[in-house]
């Protein structure tokens, strides 16, 4: 049986990090917190699939604009369901010394498919006049 939570914190998507419709509308987006949790089999001390949810909160800005409350265009909040698989290797598993902790982790979501959304994402019209 494998475990896991992941957690990503204060995330930033704007300028090059931004493409399509939201660059043509520049559109920044800042992630308060990313959290997730996963349950699966590992099939060895170093490889393991699992089923991963995961909750992201989303608040959408215009790009270079102070990102506080009275500048918040929408706020949201997705949830995902993916597979992973993943394959843990140990350099250092072997010594005696700080070293023996280093882990280098290759895998990724191999399927993920959103459950729901809330207040879902945003299409700005072209006609909507940016704050100054």
């Amino acid at each position: 049986m494998s475990f896991d939570y992941s957690h990503g914190f204060l995330l930033n998507m704007s300028g090059g990090t931004i493409t399509g419709d939201a660059k043509t509308q520049h559109l920044a987006y800042h992630l308060p917190y990313s959290t997730g949790f996963g349950i699966g089999y590992r099939f060895s001390s170093y490889f393991d699939v699992r089923i991963e949810s995961k909750i992201h909160s989303w608040e959408v800005y215009y790009d270079g604009e102070t990102q506080n409350k009275s500048n918040l265009i929408k706020a949201y909040k997705t949830y995902s369901l993916g597979l992973g698989a993943y394959y843990r290797y140990m350099p250092f598993h072997k010594k005696d010394n700080w070293l023996q902790g280093i882990t280098v982790c290759v895998g990724g979501l191999i399927l993920r498919v959103a459950l729901q959304i809330i207040n879902s994402p945003i299409t700005i019209s072209s006609q909507t006049k940016r704050k100054h």
